[in-house]
């Protein structure tokens, strides 16, 4: 492909059990800010990373030392602004509270990026998740769920519900012009 490729992540649990299919990748597990890195980045992607993480604008300002001038970031997050967030209020699964350490909506996305050395681009209600997660996940935050046991006997329901919420939701998304309705995507180059 041409390109070069290095993954963080706080836990190696993703790609310890099958080595040989993340070869030629450069992985590393453990904080950002304790991973030694070099050179200047051309893309660099937090997929529901951000809201995990205990510093998240010193960890900008790390990424924006480690990036060229015309790279490009990607963060996708919860959104706090969502329709599904004021639905579920204190159940919504965009929570998630121990392990979502801070939450944004776009305004307050827009200053932590302006804020450690980034300009905006864009920033969308979009996700590369589809809202029925984060609707199902808010239900099962309002049950109780215990999110240490298995999802096994859950799975078929969350199948169901998927298959018959995608017409409701789609249409729903095209009229409010919303993508991932419960995430936000921002986009971002360095200032």
């Amino acid at each position: 492909s041409g390109c070069e490729a290095v993954g963080v992540d706080f836990s190696d649990e993703g790609w310890r059990g099958d080595p040989a299919r993340w070869s030629g990748l450069e992985l590393h597990a453990g904080e950002l800010a304790d991973v030694a890195l070099t050179g200047a980045f051309d893309l660099v992607t937090m997929w529901h990373y951000l809201e995990h993480d205990y510093a998240p604008a010193d960890t900008l300002r790390r990424v924006r030392g480690l990036v060229g001038d015309s790279a490009h970031l990607v963060i996708e997050v919860p959104d706090h602004d969502s329709w599904s967030r004021r639905r579920y209020g204190p159940h919504w699964a965009g929570y998630h509270t121990p392990r979502h350490t801070a939450l944004w909506d776009p305004s307050t996305m827009r200053v932590l990026l302006e804020g450690a050395g980034w300009r905006v681009e864009s920033i969308e209600p979009l996700g590369t998740l589809d809202p029925w997660t984060l609707v199902w996940m808010s239900r099962q935050e309002r049950r109780g769920i215990d999110w240490s046991a298995s999802m096994e006997r859950y799975f078929a329901g969350f199948v169901a519900g998927r298959v018959i919420s995608w017409p409701v939701l789609s249409r729903l998304e095209k009229a409010r012009g919303r993508g991932g309705d419960g995430f936000l995507t921002a986009v971002a180059r360095p200032a």
